[in-house]
């Protein structure tokens, strides 16, 4: 129990498909097989719940400083960006824009003599966050963003608490 919640384990949610499927004393469908049919509808539904409630996952912001250059690799759990801050002069945060990739070139020295404007701007690619103009990218940044789903390995592994409290485990056992 957690808080009075029952906790979805990997071993409850695989016990509650075999009841579901009428399977309870079967081997016929073996427990790795049931594991992965598990975690495939983890995975879904989590994307789901990210697409639809963003913030539900939305972990502390990560820290980060960019002393020459201007780009800053992913976190490794990374999964979906919810935005990017930059420190001010008083450490003060101030939240970033992305930059579309049509507009990359925007603030070139001649486009800022145009009065184009010249703040930082960022855009993922690949596993690393660009930011523009590379001569303002240095400084205190911090990340908020959603990590990727972790797999359910061992049988007390438990699904996440949102999904339980909300009683969406069931997606997983009727999948």
């Amino acid at each position: 129990l957690n808080g009075g919640l029952l906790m979805s384990t990997l071993s409850a949610l695989r016990s509650r498909a075999r009841q579901r499927a009428d399977m309870e004393n079967s081997q016929f469908v073996a427990d790795s097989e049931i594991n992965q049919y598990i975690n495939d509808a983890y995975a879904e539904l989590y994307d789901l719940l990210v697409s639809r409630f963003e913030d539900y996952f939305l972990d502390e912001p990560v820290n980060f400083t960019i002393t020459s250059g201007s780009s800053y690799s992913l976190p490794s759990d990374f999964y979906k960006l919810a935005g990017i801050d930059k420190a001010s002069f008083n450490t003060d945060y101030f939240a970033l824009r992305p930059f579309s990739f049509a507009n990359r070139n925007n603030n070139t020295n001649t486009n800022k003599l145009r009065g184009i404007n010249t703040d930082v701007q960022y855009r993922i690619v690949g596993d690393k966050i660009r930011f523009v103009p590379e001569q303002n990218a240095p400084g205190s940044y911090r990340i908020w963003y959603i990590p990727s789903y972790t797999p359910l390995s061992s049988d007390s592994d438990a699904i996440s608490t949102v999904i339980s409290r909300n009683n969406w485990d069931d997606y997983i056992v009727i999948t």
